[in-house]
């Protein structure tokens, strides 16, 4: 089946399951992956979130991604709770759409309450199962007498999902699905659209209960495929606990714990689960491994930290730097920035266009002076060396040393980066050539203005 390589231009189409039309989207080149969606999927919603969008355009760079919306949710068929609580009716979406898609047999990629359903195909369709990613999910996720690892099944209330359930303002689990964003005004609203749009709070409300009944655990040793299992350390929505036990049961599995508390990883863990995954279906890590690219590269780093932990001691600073992250992905988030690292007390990103690294440069300038606290910043637009999910080269060395070279509060830029804003309303102030640490040549720089 023909495919295009983006997510934002696969079309949609439908998979007849029965008498249930099934969405489904297909992008990228490569080996055959199939995503079995947990409990928040919308198959259009994948473009309009940067984070989101990032990650699958980085999964299509070596697979073949199908994409879908389980029966009840989001552009898929409408149907009763009785059969949105049937573990079979999941089974013949999933069939339904590998067979539309033309995969007789592929990775799944499951994520959250998606992973029973992809244990028992897995465990009853070896045929059609080449390998399983598991990502924060569990094989049960309820309380059992013989499993210590879970949780009540009334844990969340229904009223509390009629009340928060598509709330822009408060969304339902914010807190538990990306504690990183969860003070991010941008991202409450997108998740209360997403929440909206996957389904009402009847229909998210029965799924949730249905999985948290369901278990998988009798089918785990029948899974015969390659199996990589991963998951945040701070899961506060599926503990860590419950994926362990699940690898420790899977005859051929990898278990790898990421950090954070995110059980979206799109926001933390997100090259780190697609190198993960690569490396399990092609052998390979981190895509072309060692490729040149030109790009923006953005590096910035907190003014006179160690006398500012100092000041605060270790408690408080640790909130600074927490709150310092946060901000930091926000802002790369809505400038189309890509983080590459948090050094220290510093962070370093790529960006395709060099206004939106100086703009989201700009914005945290302003933003961490409500810390207590001032950055640096240098901006340098060059070739950098793509090393799986680093970056190296002399892009990223002239970078850090224009960084170094700026005051507080103050964003340096090279020339290099100057003469592409040529017919922008960037303003610039020159800051003369510059002799920098390891740099042949002197380099001239360019500081931008203040905003009064």
């Amino acid at each position: 089946m023909p495919s295009v390589s983006s997510v934002r231009d696969a079309p949609v189409r439908y998979a007849s399951a029965g008498e249930v039309n099934v969405a489904y989207q297909v992008f990228g080149a490569g080996v055959d992956l199939v995503y079995v969606p947990g409990l928040l999927n919308v198959i259009e919603a994948a473009a309009e979130e940067p984070a989101v969008e990032r990650h699958f355009e980085r999964m299509a760079s070596f697979a073949r991604v199908a994409l879908f919306d389980k029966r009840g949710t989001g552009l898929s068929d409408r149907v009763s709770a009785e059969e949105m609580a049937d573990l079979g009716s999941r089974l013949a979406d999933l069939t339904a759409v590998m067979d539309a898609v033309e995969m007789s047999s592929a990775a799944l990629f499951a994520t959250a309450d998606g992973a029973i359903p992809a244990i028992l195909f897995a465990a009853h369709h070896p045929e059609r199962v080449d390998a399983l990613v598991i990502l924060q999910g569990t094989a049960r996720w309820g309380a059992a007498p013989d499993y210590p690892e879970g949780l009540p099944a009334d844990r969340l209330q229904p009223e509390v999902w009629n009340e928060r359930w598509g709330n822009e303002a408060n969304p339902h689990v914010v807190e538990l699905l990306a504690p990183s964003m969860a003070s991010d005004r941008r991202w409450r609203r997108a998740l209360g659209r997403l929440q909206r749009r996957s389904g009402t709070p009847r229909a998210a409300y029965n799924y949730w209960q249905t999985f948290a009944r369901a278990d998988a655990r009798d089918a785990l040793a029948d899974v015969r495929a390659p199996t990589l299992v991963m998951h945040a350390a701070g899961d506060r929505l599926i503990p860590v606990a419950q994926a362990r036990v699940m690898a420790a049961q899977l005859p051929n599995a990898r278990f790898v714990e990421l950090p954070g508390a995110d059980h979206f990883h799109f926001f933390t863990n997100s090259d780190r689960v697609a190198a993960e995954t690569q490396e399990l279906l092609t052998g390979r890590r981190g895509g072309a491994g060692g490729a040149r690219r030109l790009a923006t590269v953005l590096f910035a780093d907190i003014v006179g930290s160690t006398q500012q932990l100092s000041d605060l001691g270790d408690a408080r600073w640790r909130d600074v730097l927490s709150t310092f992250e946060r901000l930091v992905r926000s802002s790369l988030l809505r400038h189309g920035g890509h983080e590459v690292a948090f050094i220290g007390d510093g962070f370093l990103s790529l960006f395709d266009d060099p206004t939106a690294a100086i703009d989201c440069a700009a914005e945290l300038v302003t933003e961490v002076r409500e810390l207590g606290i001032e950055i640096r910043a240098g901006i340098h637009t060059g070739m950098v060396e793509v090393r799986g999910d680093d970056v190296a080269g002399m892009g990223v060395h002239i970078a850090a040393r224009v960084m170094g070279a700026a005051g507080p509060s103050e964003v340096l830029i090279t020339r290099t980066v100057g003469d592409l804003l040529l017919g922008s309303d960037t303003q610039l102030e020159p800051r003369g050539p510059r002799e920098l640490k390891g740099i042949p040549e002197p380099l001239e720089l360019f500081a931008l203005r203040a905003q009064s």
